[in-house]
C-alpha cells in the first residue's frame, strides 16, 4: 500500500536503524476506521463465541449484550463477580492473541452493586464510586 516505506523506533531516547515497513495503515488514513472496526467486530464476535449464549449480559429487545467497545475502550457488561471475572479473563485472552494487552492501571469497575475485587494478571482493578 505504501511501497519502500521505512521507519525507525525511538526507545529510551535511542532511535533504531531504519527498516522497511512491510504492512500498515498510516495516521490518517481512510482505511483506517474501517479496518479498526473490522477489528473491533471480530473481538466482540470471539467474545460472545467464547463466553456462548449462558454468559451474562444485559438484553434489549432484540439482542444480547456482552460488551460495548469504542475506539480503544471496552466496557464488559455482567450481573455478578464470577461472571464479570470471566469476561474479563476471555477477552484479555482474545486481546492477547491479537497483540494486544489491557492495561490495570487505566482498567475501572462500575459497580451496581457487584462483589469486588476483581483482578486481572495479579492486578485489582479499580472500583469507580457512584455518587450519591
Amino acid at each position: 500500500m505504501h511501497d519502500g516505506m521505512q521507519a525507525r523506533v525511538l526507545v529510551g531516547g535511542v532511535q533504531s536503524e531504519s527498516f522497511s515497513v512491510q504492512m500498515d495503515v498510516q495516521q490518517g488514513c481512510v482505511l483506517a476506521p474501517v479496518l479498526f472496526n473490522i477489528f473491533l467486530l471480530s473481538v466482540a464476535q470471539l467474545s460472545y463465541n467464547a463466553l456462548g449464549p449462558d454468559a451474562a449480559y444485559t438484553k434489549t429487545l432484540r439482542a444480547q449484550v456482552i460488551e460495548l467497545q469504542y475506539a480503544d475502550d471496552c466496557a464488559i457488561l455482567t450481573h455478578n463477580r464470577e461472571s464479570m471475572q470471566r469476561a474479563l479473563d476471555v477477552i484479555s485472552g482474545i486481546y492477547s492473541s491479537l497483540g494486544l494487552q489491557i492495561n490495570t492501571q487505566k482498567t475501572k469497575i462500575f459497580v451496581q452493586p457487584i462483589a469486588l475485587p476483581i483482578n486481572h494478571h495479579n492486578s485489582t482493578l479499580m472500583e469507580i464510586l457512584s455518587k450519591s
